[in-house]
């Protein structure tokens, strides 16, 4: 699901934003994909061979979660400091 919307915020960016906003956003959707793709990698080779691939798999998922989830307080709380 992560994997589309970053693909969808890559190739449909708004111009109006300013190109600022837009640099920041498609940096951002790159580093989604970054983190995603190795995820699906190893999802998908763990239904053929070895289950550790799943396990790994989630574990650089919930990093992600958990990285993405204290930007977010971050931002919400603390970006008036």
């Amino acid at each position: 699901m992560l994997v589309i919307v970053a693909v969808t915020g890559l190739l449909h960016q708004d111009m109006r934003d300013g190109l600022a906003t837009v640099e920041a956003n498609r940096r951002q959707y790159h580093m989604l994909l970054e983190c995603e793709i190795p995820v699906l990698a190893l999802a998908l080779l763990s239904l053929r061979w070895q289950r550790k691939l799943f396990w790994v798999g989630w574990a650089i998922h919930a990093a992600f979660t958990v990285f993405v989830a204290v930007i977010v307080i971050w931002l919400a709380f603390f970006w008036h400091c």
